[in-house]
């Protein structure tokens, strides 16, 4: 009967391998090893190829504000990258060979801070984060400039301010081919929401070339144009699923923890007394009296038993077991840093965990992740706002001006001093091959502040090299 059974069995496998293949979602996800038998891949019985995935739902902007500004673990989420590399401040630097443009680094300096490029670029790239775009408005003037027509960076003579805005302040008008710049350069134009007045600037179009643009999670044209209105997803659109099941663990946890211990008292005959007449009116009265005995005397009265051995009454605390739940929690945990693409240890604070663990392979991780943000994210953004302060002062060669941030691993001062001495042992060896020692020592103290990195030659010494004469020594 078996046999025969499975003889059946086999000859339907052979009919339906002839037939086309099913083309939905079922058949897509079904597994590649399949038995009839057990049912294992298919997707009628198979409760894992039951699984499959659902329509994307795109988190608006009104849910984005609730999880940004009600949600702690969210808004960590959402900034802790950008204040970790923004935490030593912004440096200017400047890799061209005009002395007197080297000579305005700290003027450069100094103007950007009078217009708050680091804490606006910082804001900026946080609303980026959690939005999808943050951006800036270049406050300039110039000859012929007007926010509906484009603004080259050339034509820049003064940049007074800087004003922030996000997602929630700006739509797309029309696209265009990309151009040379960071963030959504394939904008045109842009529309203020509301009213077209962004903090009293009353513009009814503002060209994208006016707008330093940061954004969320790179995502294809096609997909921004799709989902989220032309700009980046949020980072907090990959991660809201996963938020929400572990503030749900945690709510769980918090109820289990509520409800930790039940007092039950034990009632001799208690169905007996609940199913006899006037039963019920005893029984509220027996408890009624407890309770005022122990709210009044701190006693619990109860039944001693009977002479004729009846058994006694009894009161105990029940408690409940929490085994287990520490595990789970750290699970939740490690789940939601991975989606977040953030270490444990900076998302939720806790020390490094494990055997002989001290936390230094996620540290060095994390500093490397953050390097790279800034660099792809927000470096280019801010070199463009350093090379306009420095057209505006006069500088030369503007573009050779470039904005960068200190090291994120702080080294001790016996490790400095270690450091510098190997890289004065190697700037010596440069300098007997030729390196001219000027410029070796304009890069490593010519910034305000010492630099380890190594130093390049300028245009006219490669000149030289290229004619094959001997590098220029001053």
């Amino acid at each position: 009967m078996i046999l025969d059974r499975l003889a059946k069995v086999y000859s339907s496998l052979r009919e339906d391998a002839k037939t086309e293949p099913r083309a939905d979602a079922l058949a897509a996800i079904s597994s590649p090893w399949q038995n009839a038998w057990t049912g294992l891949g298919s997707s009628g019985t198979d409760r894992v190829t039951a699984h499959v995935p659902g329509y994307l739902s795109v988190l608006t902007t009104n849910e984005l504000e609730v999880l940004v500004l009600g949600d702690g673990l969210a808004r960590r989420i959402v900034s802790k990258v950008v204040q970790e590399a923004f935490k030593n401040g912004i440096l200017i630097a400047y890799s061209g060979d005009d002395e007197r443009s080297s000579d305005m680094v700290g003027d450069v300096q100094a103007m950007c801070d009078d217009l708050g490029v680091e804490s606006k670029a910082r804001m900026a790239a946080e609303l980026g984060r959690a939005y999808g775009m943050g951006g800036l408005i270049l406050g300039v003037d110039g000859v012929g400039l007007s926010a509906e027509t484009p603004v080259a960076d050339d034509s820049i003579r003064e940049l007074s301010h800087l004003t922030v805005i996000d997602r929630r302040d700006l739509s797309v008008e029309r696209w265009c081919t990309p151009q040379k710049t960071a963030y959504f350069s394939e904008h045109e134009f842009y529309l203020p929401s509301g009213d077209k007045q962004i903090y009293g600037m009353d513009l009814a179009k503002i060209h994208s070339s006016y707008i330093v643009g940061f954004g969320g999670v790179q995502t294809a044209i096609r997909d921004r144009k799709r989902y989220f209105a032309g700009f980046d997803a949020p980072v907090l659109q990959m991660v809201w699923d996963v938020l929400r099941r572990f503030d749900a663990a945690n709510q769980s946890i918090d109820s289990m923890l509520q409800d930790g211990s039940q007092g039950v008292m034990m009632i001799r005959d208690l169905w007996k007394v609940v199913t006899q007449a006037g039963g019920v009116s005893k029984l509220e009265t027996r408890l009624e009296l407890s309770a005022l005995y122990r709210a009044a005397h701190k006693l619990l009265i109860l039944d001693a038993g009977g002479a004729d051995g009846s058994p006694p009454e009894d009161f105990k605390w029940v408690q409940r077991s929490f085994g287990g739940l520490a595990d789970l929690t750290q699970d939740k945990q490690a789940l939601v840093a991975a989606v977040a693409d953030m270490p444990i240890t900076q998302l939720f604070g806790r020390s490094p965990a494990g055997e002989n663990s001290t936390g230094e392979h996620d540290a060095l991780n994390w500093q490397s992740s953050v390097a790279s943000w800034f660099r792809t994210s927000a470096q280019p953004q801010i070199t463009r706002i350093v090379q306009i302060v420095a057209r505006v002062l006069g500088a030369a060669d503007p573009e050779r001006f470039s904005a960068t941030i200190p090291s994120l691993q702080q080294m001790s001062a016996q490790q400095q001093a270690e450091l510098e001495e190997r890289i004065a042992k190697t700037d010596d060896i440069r300098i007997q091959q030729g390196f001219p020692e000027v410029t070796i020592l304009r890069h490593r103290y010519g910034q305000g502040e010492y630099r380890a990195d190594a130093p390049m030659l300028g245009e006219e010494e490669l000149e030289a090299l290229d004619r094959g004469g001997p590098i220029l020594k001053s």
